[in-house]
């Protein structure tokens, strides 16, 4: 009888443990504070990383281009005039020899030499245009605009298999949030991701060169708004706590996949959920703490 007796509380006392497990933190600790989750419209996520480029280099090619241009332009003013001139005293010596044969012969050879000035003036700038559009495609039409720092070119690679957006949003060096807009796509990947660079103008304010930053965009991703306070991590497993009734919480895994200023956009939560933004970490440990006999 009494052997059954103590077999019989042991069992209670291991039918109680296990319904403790189940309860996940019946009673909160009295930090804990809850807040219903939103649908996460328009959002901003990150989709990729964002480099403000120095374009040092860019401004000695325009330099470079703009003197070859000079040149060719020198070089066709100069032929139209030779050209002009042998015209002329061709003229002349059909006009009963006016001018004399050896004179014709001289003004050809001033406008065969000036016309090949100009074809090598124009290779000349066709190479330094096939170089430039190689470094930097499309950049090139805004030239002037990132020589006067009004504004600044910003490579972007994006993580997943993506369209370029029209514009993405960038944090500055103040923390401001910018916009650029989409200009081409560049003749080069990046070396981290290995994956496509994309040309972005932003405004010169508050984006140095050199600036590492996020770019983002929306990305039409459905969900709700979980704020990063009621994240917590088991293991490699994020989790929140949802109230599923008056002062009782249980876990949720969500994802974290898709990431925003301020938390997370996770599907797997209806929008009014509670969920705990304050005293998640107290409730896991609770979870988790060892048993006394």
């Amino acid at each position: 009888m009494v052997l059954a007796a103590i077999f019989i509380a042991a069992c209670a006392k291991e039918a109680a443990v296990e319904a403790d497990k189940k309860e996940e933190a019946a009673t909160p600790p009295p930090s804990v504070v809850v807040r219903e989750v939103l649908t996460a419209s328009n959002a901003d996520v990150a989709v990729g990383n964002a480099t403000v480029v120095d374009v040092t280099d860019l401004a000695a090619v325009a330099s470079q281009r703009a003197n070859a241009m000079a040149q060719r332009d020198q070089a066709a003013a100069r032929l139209r005039a030779t050209r002009a001139e042998l015209d002329r005293l061709r003229a002349l010596n059909a006009d009963d020899h006016n001018v004399s044969d050896r004179a014709v012969q001289d003004a050809a050879a001033a406008a065969a030499s000036d016309e090949a000035s100009v074809q090598s003036a124009n290779a000349a700038l066709l190479a330094i245009d096939a170089a430039a559009r190689q470094r930097w495609g499309a950049v090139l039409a805004v030239a002037p605009q990132l020589a006067s720092r009004e504004k600044v070119l910003v490579d972007v690679a994006f993580t997943a298999d993506m369209a370029p957006p029209a514009r993405i949003h960038l944090t500055g060096a103040s923390r401001r949030t910018i916009t650029a807009s989409y200009l081409g796509a560049a003749p080069r990947v990046d070396a981290r991701l290995q994956k496509p660079i994309y040309e972005y103008l932003a405004p010169g304010v508050d984006l140095p060169i050199g600036l590492d930053t996020a770019a983002r965009a929306n990305a039409g991703t459905r969900g709700v708004l979980v704020p990063k306070s009621a994240v917590v991590w088991n293991g490699e497993q994020a989790i929140v706590f949802v109230e599923d009734r008056p002062g009782h919480y249980v876990q949720h895994d969500m994802s974290t996949r898709v990431a925003i200023d301020g938390g997370f956009i996770d599907a797997s939560l209806q929008p009014g959920t509670r969920v705990v933004v304050t005293g998640a970490q107290q409730l896991l440990s609770a979870a988790h703490k060892p048993e006394v006999d």
